[in-house]
């Protein structure tokens, strides 16, 4: 006893200076310290390379592969959820259902009465079956909770893939050289000064639940209320003068994330919760999932694909008609020598720098007067343009009818 008693106090004074005071290990802190920082870096680091991993998938083609048989395994696991319970624990739960309400022999009028003894001995006998079978349902009664929790389970991530798919892909676009308002309920106003201004055109293209929210936040503003929709009425001619610009917010959800809400549809699972599921359902679900991948893939992804393409062979043919014909004329500067002295004249060529020509040509006479001229295509000839340093005035003539 004394030994251990002296080893105890050995390891008292290793923690304990001579002060009283504890003394803690520095390099087990230190240990400790580098050990979390290193599982700290670790995680972070992995959490990194499987973003990344992630990010570098191209989504859009494995549609097919993985989101469209995605879809319909949850659409299939759903349908025999629901199966399962309008057929096998709807039964079981009439069937093994307590019946201590009705428990006759616990009447006592009944028994005062000798002829109803028999309607006690009946419901004795039952009850006694009923107790025997509320030891044999404990799997019946785990399968039904582990139906509810997978049932649980996807609606909720129904509920989020249909969520991010409807409100959660959105890319915005500047339209900073457009002069009128764009036909379309995503085209927003916006202010290039103030980024907290809102327009009254915003809120009549909105919803009358953003109108009602509007005019209660801005109940004490009606001055200014007054004005900015005398401001609206106003159009600017001037790109360059207006202090607003048009944005555009366009929904754009990936094609992955389009056939996995196809393939697992929000409303396969209300109509498979609201019905009486049997065997003849599969058929509507089946139906259900083909007219869903005809209606969006074959169809409406189909018509943005050929609209694309009617697009691109539009600018295919601008560019080939109009634009590479302007831009690649070759042209030359000319310079010709007038002078009457003899009767050969001379022509230098250089190459020329753009091909951006004007019509107009400077020449000198024999007095040493410059003269403007410009050549019309119509006759076929140079002619000579006067007033060339006057102003011009935009003048607009108004018949009085």
């Amino acid at each position: 006893m004394n030994g251990l008693d002296d080893e105890n106090q050995i390891d008292e004074r290793d923690h304990y200076t001579d002060d009283g005071d504890y003394e803690i290990d520095i390099d087990s802190m230190n240990m400790f310290k580098s050990l979390y920082y290193e599982m700290m870096a670790y995680f972070s680091d992995l959490q990194m390379h499987l973003g990344e991993h992630l990010m570098a998938i191209d989504w859009d083609m494995k549609c097919k592969s993985i989101a469209e048989p995605v879809g319909n395994c949850l659409t299939a696991l759903f349908y025999i959820i629901r199966l399962l319970q309008d057929t096998l624990l709807s039964n079981y739960k009439d069937v093994y259902v307590s019946t201590e309400a009705f428990d006759l022999s616990k009447s006592t009028t009944l028994q005062e009465f000798p002829f109803l003894i028999r309607f006690v001995e009946v419901s004795k006998t039952k009850n006694l079956q009923n107790a025997k079978y509320i030891k044999k349902k404990t799997f019946m009664f785990y399968f039904d909770k582990l139906l509810l929790f997978l049932m649980i389970l996807i609606l909720s991530t129904n509920a989020y893939i249909s969520w991010t798919f409807i409100w959660r892909n959105f890319k915005t676009y500047s339209l900073l050289y457009v002069v009128d308002r764009p036909n379309s309920k995503n085209v927003t106003k916006c202010s290039r000064t103030d980024l907290d201004q809102s327009y009254m055109e915003n809120v009549s293209y909105g919803s009358y639940w953003t109108m009602l929210s509007y005019y209660i936040r801005n109940f004490r503003k009606k001055d200014d209320l007054e004005d900015e929709i005398t401001t609206v009425k106003q159009k600017t001619p001037n790109v360059n003068e207006k202090d607003y610009y048009y944005q555009l917010k366009k929904w754009s959800p990936s094609k992955f994330l389009t056939s996995l809400f196809c393939s697992f549809s929000p409303t396969c699972l209300v109509f498979l919760i609201l019905s009486d599921v049997s065997f003849t359902t599969s058929i509507a679900v089946i139906l259900h999932q083909f007219i869903f991948k005809y209606v969006v893939f074959e169809g409406y992804e189909s018509r943005i694909n050929d609209e694309s393409i009617i697009h691109s062979a539009m600018i295919s043919e601008i560019n080939q008609k109009f634009v590479e014909p302007r831009l690649s004329k070759k042209v030359q500067d000319a310079k010709i020598d007038a002078t009457p002295e003899g009767k050969v004249y001379r022509t230098e060529f250089f190459p020329s720098l753009t091909n951006c020509k004007s019509n107009l040509f400077n020449r000198h006479d024999l007095k040493g007067r410059s003269i403007t001229e410009s050549y019309n295509d119509r006759i076929k000839e140079f002619e000579i343009v006067t007033n060339t340093n006057n102003e011009t005035h935009n003048v607009i003539k108004v018949v009085k009818k």
